[in-house]
Parts: structure tokens; C-alpha cells; sequence
């Protein structure tokens, strides 16, 4: 049973992002799991992993719309510097 504040992963982005290799990131929990696929043996400490990270984590804490757009926009704009998109 989830508690409020609990975050839930399962919350859908704003949009869909469609990876260059055709991959869908379709929920808060694609895209967690795409983060740490790509970014997990990064040693480096990045600003904007960073921050796309914390904006995820928000937006599955609160289920906010606006929360999920942000987060949304922070990884599409994180994979579009990494020319994953």
C-alpha cells in the first residue's frame, strides 16, 4: 500500500520520448531505469544528470502535471545533449 509521498514510478511522462534506436520511455520508471542504464557507470558528477534526477524523483513524489512536464523536458533535453534522440 503506497503512502502519500510515496514516490510512484508508475506515473506516465507528459510525452512519449522515442530514443534513436526506436526504445519508447513512456513512464517515470523508463525513464529511471533509462538513467541508470546509460548514466549508472558515470563517475563524473554531471549538473544536469543531477538535475533531471531530482526533477523525477519530485514528479513521482508529488504526481503533479506540472512536476511531470518539468522532469519530462529536463531527460528529453538530458538525452538530446547525449544524442540519444
Amino acid at each position: 500500500m503506497r503512502t502519500r509521498g510515496t514516490p510512484n514510478f508508475q506515473r506516465n511522462l507528459a510525452h512519449m520520448i522515442t530514443l534513436a534506436d526506436g526504445w519508447q520511455v513512456k513512464s517515470l520508471h523508463d525513464a529511471r531505469e533509462l538513467l541508470l542504464d546509460v548514466f549508472g557507470s558515470v563517475s563524473t558528477r554531471s549538473g544536469a544528470l543531477d538535475h533531471a534526477i531530482g526533477l523525477l524523483v519530485r514528479a513521482a513524489e508529488t504526481g503533479k502535471r506540472a512536476d511531470t512536464t518539468t522532469a519530462t523536458d529536463a531527460i528529453e533535453r538530458l538525452l538530446r545533449e547525449r544524442r540519444l534522440l
